[in-house]
């Protein structure tokens, strides 16, 4: 038996066909601190001794079109290890963290690393990748900074 439908059925058949996308990209949702660890090759957390940055042309978006990154290059002085191997406290190591700058057009994708440290920020870094090669955190919230100390109040005379 053949399925014949007719031109209204095949009409809406073509259109529902056609409003389903075969890929869709967005942008990746947080994890959680345990499954961050999870993933993670290396869980260190340090503070930034230094940070630079370039925009260049996106390695991550490729579609048609005027796309820019910035991309940081992060170093860190250890103070602990939480998880992995091949560095320790004191030691310093360098990482790569991006974000978008430009995407024109507009294109649903990956928004980079967020939130982005300061130089002198103490912070969290859930990393993948080995020591001596490039390190880069989990995207997209591979990295908690920790939140400074609120200042003494001064007493009143």
């Amino acid at each position: 038996m053949k399925l014949r439908l007719n031109k209204p059925a095949k009409s809406l058949f073509i259109i529902a066909l056609l409003s389903f996308p075969i890929a869709i990209w967005g942008a990746k949702i947080p994890a959680s601190p345990e499954k961050l660890e999870k993933q993670a090759d290396l869980v260190v957390t340090g503070k930034v001794i230094s940070i630079t940055s370039k925009i260049g042309k996106s390695k991550i978006e490729t579609s048609p079109g005027l796309h820019r990154d910035e991309v940081f290059t992060i170093k860190i002085l250890v103070s602990t290890v939480k998880k992995g191997a091949g560095v320790k406290s004191g030691d310093q190591i360098e990482i790569a963290v991006w974000k978008p700058v430009k995407r024109i057009p507009q294109v649903p994708g990956l928004q980079g690393h967020q939130p982005v440290p300061a130089k002198g920020d103490t912070a969290t870094f859930f990393l993948k990748g080995k020591v001596g090669m490039l390190l880069e955190p989990i995207l997209p919230n591979g990295i908690s900074i920790a939140k400074p100390l609120p200042a003494k109040p001064k007493a009143i005379k």
